[in-house]
């Protein structure tokens, strides 16, 4: 009798013990890392950040020569942590997915789709991967979509002016856009035409030639997954058709108006060889 009630009390401890270990198992296999999970997005353009101001400086490509070709980037400044990560962020405009960390608010999420309107970006119906909230560490962060992002300006005009001659032409002071060339890389026309054609189009033409949907969609964040796909021209970048023949020595101020009504001015030195 005793052996029996040994044998039975070893059955149920052992029934016991295989429910518990395929009670961990399932748990385990729950909050296992699986990488990305698959959603849908309505619109191309997975956020946009709020730009507050930019800045411009010379690429020179360890070369201290500065001449017509050297590139003048335009970097925007605004409301972003160093990366495309969602769950820090404030003011990000952007789409709301299940099991995000990061939920934007009602006037947030209107605000994207105002810009996504104003891009005629609203029928772009396709598969997105989003990163589980369940993984605590990733180089993109919890809650990253692989979108491409934006800043939030749009700009009406780009004005480059010099403080002092340029050429007979161009005295100080004067505008520099019909000399200036403006390269940019934009999805716009990709959006336009219903998402069919090149997806990135490049646009390289001096400003006094720029359209106002040539201006759409040039500011990528840059630690989008876009990014380093690009030209290493990439987006906003200045240089000019002839060399100054006046004055080697230039201030040159770049002045953004865009349709919210707000300016943004930045000025470098330049001394051309």
């Amino acid at each position: 009798m005793k052996k029996l009630i040994l044998s039975v009390k070893e059955v149920i401890m052992k029934k016991t013990l295989y429910f518990i270990i395929a009670i961990c198992a399932l748990i385990l296999v729950s909050c296992e890392d699986t990488g990305f999970r698959h959603s849908t997005a309505q619109h191309y353009v997975a956020a946009y950040y709020p730009v507050d101001s930019f800045s411009i400086g010379v690429y020179r490509n360890s070369n201290p020569t500065i001449t017509k070709e050297v590139p003048i980037y335009l970097e925007m400044i605004g409301d972003f942590d160093g990366g495309v990560n969602y769950m820090f962020q404030t003011n990000v405009y952007s789409d709301s997915y299940e099991d995000w960390a990061y939920k934007p608010s009602e006037e947030q999420y209107n605000k994207y789709i105002e810009l996504c309107n104003k891009h005629e970006d609203y029928g772009y119906v396709h598969e997105i991967k989003v990163l589980s909230t369940k993984r605590t560490e990733n180089q993109n962060g919890m809650g990253y979509v692989k979108g491409y992002t934006y800043w939030d300006i749009t700009p009406v005009s780009i004005d480059v002016v010099s403080n002092a001659d340029y050429d007979e032409t161009h005295p100080a002071g004067t505008s520099l856009n019909d000399i200036t060339l403006f390269t940019t890389f934009s999805p716009y026309p990709f959006i336009k035409n219903g998402y069919t054609g090149n997806e990135f189009v490049k646009n390289k033409k001096t400003l006094d030639k720029y359209t106002q949907d040539d201006f759409k969609l040039i500011f990528c964040v840059a630690e989008a997954p876009i990014y380093n796909d690009l030209d290493k021209d990439n987006y906003g970048c200045l240089t000019f058709t002839t060399e100054p023949t006046k004055n080697k020595q230039h201030t040159l101020t770049v002045t953004i108006k865009d349709d919210y009504g707000r300016t943004f001015t930045d000025s470098l030195t330049m001394t051309f060889k």
